[in-house]
């Protein structure tokens, strides 16, 4: 890959949750100076503990790629997703901006384990785990205002890849909005990331511990991983109707600068898979260095 980590460095989220938190109401302050962060507080309060194994009745967050880089990741993205928004025109209500940031960060609760459930890393739940996060906002944000937890579970079911925008059953045109930065943001938020090829040998465990996909091995894994490719930005352009196009307006409107770091980074990096895929089996996986996530992943076989 490209020595040239500049616009790696531009998208970069830290790993860490009040880092993200404090970025995330950074960016929506230039959406609405006045908007109040208390539910985006307390959605990030309660994520930590739930993922950090501290909140009663839950085990720790085990899942290697649905974990919180993933989840921190796709909240940051969902926020400057909302401020392209801003930044073209569109009025955002507040409780779109609330969802969409809240909707990003349950979307993947569902791979946590309850106290009682026993064996597994919470990806055997890979299947269901959409309706699971969905249970778990209803119990971890059943203190918020109704509507919004309504909202907020219209965002987290539109991140299941399966479903399509016509079948989806969201309270309003303000949630549906929500919905889809949301679902747009757990696709780039992941495909953009510096470290996302790697990553992808963690979601080939995942698959295998759950029984899905069909993969015969890794490899396979990044094989099909281009078509994929193909179907989300089908997904993308066709079925969330181009949302991602917004994220050129927010650097334009933070950096001056109007170009879409994302899909640019997604780009690349699925250029780089496919100079991989050229590649003897052999020599494929030392060509994945970021992160020292491979020899991590091959102690796991």
């Amino acid at each position: 890959m490209s020595a040239d980590n500049s616009q790696f460095a531009i998208i970069g989220v830290a790993c860490d949750y009040q880092i993200t938190l404090r970025e995330i109401i950074e960016t929506i302050r230039r959406i609405s100076p006045s908007h109040s962060p208390a539910a985006i507080q307390l959605g990030f309060g309660l994520v930590e503990l739930a993922f950090e194994g501290r909140l009663p009745g839950y085990q720790n967050l085990q899942a290697p790629y649905h974990n919180r880089c993933h989840t921190l990741e796709v909240a940051v993205c969902a926020s400057r997703l909302l401020h392209g928004i801003h930044a073209s025109g569109i009025i955002l209500h507040p409780r779109t901006i609330d969802a969409a940031i809240l909707g990003a960060l349950f979307h993947d609760s569902g791979y946590l384990k309850a106290s009682a459930e026993n064996g597994g890393t919470g990806a055997q739940f890979t299947v269901e785990h959409v309706s699971r996060s969905v249970a778990f906002v209803e119990y971890g944000l059943a203190t918020i205002d109704g509507e919004l937890r309504r909202w907020v579970i219209d965002a987290v079911l539109a991140t299941d890849h399966r479903m399509l925008p016509a079948n989806w059953n969201c309270a309003s045109a303000e949630s549906a909005l929500a919905a889809r930065v949301a679902a747009t943001a757990d696709i780039v938020g992941q495909m953009a990331s510096r470290e996302y090829l790697e990553r992808l040998l963690f979601l080939y465990f995942e698959f295998r511990e759950a029984g899905v996909g069909g993969f015969k091995d890794l490899h396979e894994l990044l094989e099909q991983t281009m078509s994929f490719y193909q179907t989300t930005r089908k997904r993308l352009f066709d079925h969330l109707g181009g949302t991602v196009d917004y994220l050129a307006r927010h650097f334009e409107a933070v950096g001056g600068e109007r170009r879409n770091h994302y899909l640019e980074l997604v780009d690349r990096n699925i250029a780089y898979l496919e100079s991989i895929l050229l590649e003897d089996r052999e020599r494929r996986l030392h060509m994945l260095k970021r992160g020292g996530i491979v020899g991590h992943a091959l102690e796991m076989m």
